[in-house]
């Protein structure tokens, strides 16, 4: 859980070269090193979000407002998630998620999938969260493990 009730699920890949980002990930903390004789500075949740999927790491997102996703992760995150479900919500946070004002008038029971990359919106009865075995089942598929009792 992060601030204000933010959920985030990441799925980093098990590799001796990461342990650094791995505990800078679990700390929420910027990694600093030198390079070229700069002093650099990166973000893992930015990195993660920005480059993740090109190497196997998916990241999920659940949030009860945008201003908890924002406080964490800042408002330029929000378009590193080319996918995002959304259901009621006021005319200002559905335009700054989904691009439309769509949210603010749906009904109970009601929510949309916005997909960024194929510029569509579509309205769909949500079920209850799925259980966290399927969010691991989920993250496992989405890095290529294979596990029992998927």
């Amino acid at each position: 859980m992060i601030d204000g009730g933010a959920t985030v699920v990441a799925n980093l890949p098990d590799a001796a070269e990461l342990p650094t980002l791995r505990e800078a990930v679990s700390a929420r903390r910027t990694v600093t090193f030198r390079y070229h004789d700069l002093d650099r500075a990166v973000d893992p949740w930015g990195l993660l979000l920005r480059d993740g999927p090109d190497v196997g790491v998916h990241t999920v997102v659940w949030s009860s407002s945008l201003e908890a996703v924002e406080r964490r992760l800042g408002r330029a995150a929000l378009r590193e998630f080319a996918l995002r479900v959304v259901t009621s919500l006021d005319e200002d946070d559905s335009l700054a998620l989904i691009d439309s004002a769509a949210a603010a008038s749906l009904r109970p029971n009601q929510a949309l999938l916005h997909d960024e990359d194929w510029g569509r919106l579509v309205r769909f009865r949500p079920y209850l969260p799925p259980p966290s075995s399927w969010l691991v089942g989920l993250s496992n598929a989405a890095a290529g493990v294979s596990g029992e009792g998927r």
